[in-house]
C-alpha cells in the first residue's frame, strides 16, 4: 500500500514538473491558428502600400478563416514610400524603410504575390488575371494600385542617369548610379514636395544640384509668390544651402557620355546646356486607374470614385489610399489620400466593411483635410487650397525672422480657402488652418 501511494505521488510530480516545463511550448501551439482552408473565401489585395498593407493586417485580424493574397508589381518587400528621400541621402536603409515582411506574412497566412501584374479583372466571374496567365477568383476585391510618374515630353524612358523618386526600385538604381558614375551634379526637373526633398537628399551626398520648374517660382501648387514673394523667401533658403534654380524653363533633352550608360549635360528650353551626369524627374503622379477602368468600375484620371464606405461602383469591389477620391459630405467636392496615416486609416475601413455582414454595421469613412507639409535644409513649408485673386489675401510676416511668412485667401463669408507658409507656424496659423479644416469663418475659430 506504501509502495502503491509513493508511486502515485511520484507519478504526479514527475506530470505536473513536465506540464510546467512544456507550459509555455503548448501556449504557443494553442495560440498558432491553422491556415485556412483552401476552399475558404478568398480576398485579394492589389497593392502592397500603406492601404493594402493595413487592409491585409485587418482583414486577418477580423477573420481567421479566410485566405489572403496581397499582389504587387514591385520587387520589393512592401515599404513606405515617404521615406524614400531619407533611403536616397542614407540616412536610412532597406531594412528601415520596409512595413511587411515575409515572416509577418507568412505567420498571419497572408500570401505575398511580388513582381506580378494584374492585367484584368472580370467582376461577373470574380476573377482577376495576371501577367502569368494566372487567374484567381475573389470573394471581395481592395485595390490600392497608388500612382505612377507623370514624366516629362523629353525623357521617353528611365535608367542609366535618368531616374524618378516614387519607387525603391528608382531610388535603389539611383544609389548604385550615383557611386558608380561618380555623380558630381544633378539637375532635378519639379519642385513641388517630392522635387525639394530629393534635392536636400542629393546635397547631403555631396552632390550639386539645380532644380528646374516651369513656372516663375518654385513650388507654385503649394507656395503663393503674388505680392508676399514667400515663393522667394523659401528660394533664396535653397540657394543658401547650395541649390541653383532655373524657373520659366524646361527640360529639352539630355546627352549621354561616350560610354553610353551616363547622362553628361542637360538642355533647356532656355538654350543652356547644364553639365550634369544626374537627371531626377519629380514633376508629379498620375492615379494608375487603367485597371478599373478596363473593368467598368466607375474612375477617371482623377481616382476611382468610392462612397463613404470605400466601396467602388461593385459592391464586391473596394478601393482606397493614393488611387481612390471620395466626395467630401461637408464640404463638397472630391477629395484623396494626402498622409500615410490616412491611407492606413482607409484601408483598415475598407477591411472591415468587407467582410461586415450587415450594411447598418459598416463603418464610415469621411475623408481627412489636412494642409500638407514638409521641412527641407531646415526650413519648414506648407500650403494647401488653389490660389484664386479674387479673394481677400492677408500677407503676415515676423518681423524679426526673414524665413517666417504666410499668405492665407479668405473668401466672402471669411472662410480661409487658401493658405501656404514658410518658417515656423505664426501665431494665427493654427486658426487659419482650423478655419480651412472645418469651413468655419476665421474669426469664430481665431
Amino acid at each position: 500500500m506504501i509502495s502503491l501511494r509513493f508511486n502515485i505521488l511520484l507519478s504526479a510530480l514527475l506530470f505536473g514538473a513536465s506540464a510546467s516545463l512544456s507550459a509555455s511550448f503548448w501556449s504557443h501551439v494553442w495560440q498558432t491558428k491553422p491556415a485556412p482552408l483552401a476552399t475558404a473565401p478568398h480576398y485579394v489585395i492589389v497593392g502592397a502600400s500603406a492601404a493594402g498593407i493595413a487592409a491585409a493586417k485587418e482583414l486577418r485580424k477580423l477573420r481567421e478563416d479566410i485566405r489572403i493574397t496581397v499582389i504587387d508589381a514591385a520587387r520589393e518587400l512592401p515599404y513606405n514610400t515617404c521615406k524614400l528621400p531619407s533611403y536616397l541621402a542614407g540616412k536610412k536603409d532597406e531594412h528601415a524603410i520596409t512595413i511587411f515582411t515575409c515572416a509577418q506574412a507568412s505567420a498571419a497566412h497572408i500570401t505575398l504575390r511580388l513582381g506580378t501584374r494584374v492585367t484584368s479583372i472580370d467582376r461577373a466571374a470574380h476573377t482577376i488575371t495576371l501577367d502569368t496567365n494566372e487567374v484567381i477568383s475573389y470573394e471581395k476585391l481592395f485595390l490600392a494600385t497608388g500612382t505612377r510618374p507623370r514624366g516629362i515630353p523629353s525623357v521617353d524612358q528611365f535608367g542609366d542617369g535618368v531616374y524618378t523618386l516614387n519607387s525603391l526600385e528608382h531610388a535603389q538604381n539611383m544609389k548604385h548610379y550615383i557611386e558608380r558614375a561618380h555623380v558630381k551634379r544633378a539637375v532635378v526637373v519639379g519642385t513641388g514636395f517630392t522635387g525639394l526633398e530629393c534635392a536636400e537628399a542629393l546635397v547631403k551626398r555631396g552632390i550639386q544640384v539645380t532644380l528646374i520648374t516651369h513656372r516663375d517660382n518654385i513650388a507654385p501648387y503649394i507656395l503663393d509668390n503674388d505680392g508676399c514673394d514667400i515663393a522667394d523667401v523659401a528660394a533664396a533658403h535653397l540657394k543658401r544651402a547650395g541649390v541653383d534654380i532655373c524657373t520659366n524653363c524646361q527640360v529639352t533633352g539630355y546627352t549621354r557620355a561616350s560610354n553610353g550608360t551616363s547622362v553628361a549635360s542637360v538642355q533647356l528650353s532656355t538654350g543652356e546646356s547644364l553639365q550634369a551626369q544626374l537627371l531626377v524627374v519629380a514633376t508629379g503622379v498620375k492615379r494608375n486607374v487603367e485597371l478599373s477602368q478596363q473593368a467598368g468600375i466607375v474612375a477617371d484620371p482623377v481616382g476611382i470614385l468610392v462612397n463613404e464606405f470605400l466601396c467602388t461602383s461593385d459592391p464586391a469591389i473596394y478601393a482606397g489610399g493614393d488611387v481612390a477620391i471620395i466626395k467630401h459630405r461637408k464640404k463638397g467636392g472630391y477629395w484623396g489620400s494626402k498622409k500615410w496615416s490616412d491611407a492606413k486609416k482607409q484601408g483598415k475601413i475598407a477591411a472591415y466593411n468587407m467582410v461586415c455582414r450587415e450594411a447598418y454595421l459598416m463603418k464610415i469613412y469621411e475623408p481627412r483635410i489636412i494642409v500638407p507639409s514638409t521641412t527641407v535644409f531646415g526650413l519648414s513649408i506648407a500650403g494647401a487650397g488653389v490660389f484664386d485673386s479674387r479673394m481677400k489675401i492677408e500677407y503676415s510676416f515676423d518681423t524679426v525672422c526673414a524665413t517666417r511668412r504666410q499668405v492665407v485667401y479668405r473668401d466672402e463669408k471669411g472662410i480661409v480657402r487658401t493658405l501656404c507658409r514658410v518658417g515656423k507656424p505664426l501665431p494665427t496659423w493654427d486658426a487659419c488652418k482650423a478655419s480651412y479644416i472645418t469651413g468655419t469663418p476665421l474669426n469664430a475659430v481665431a
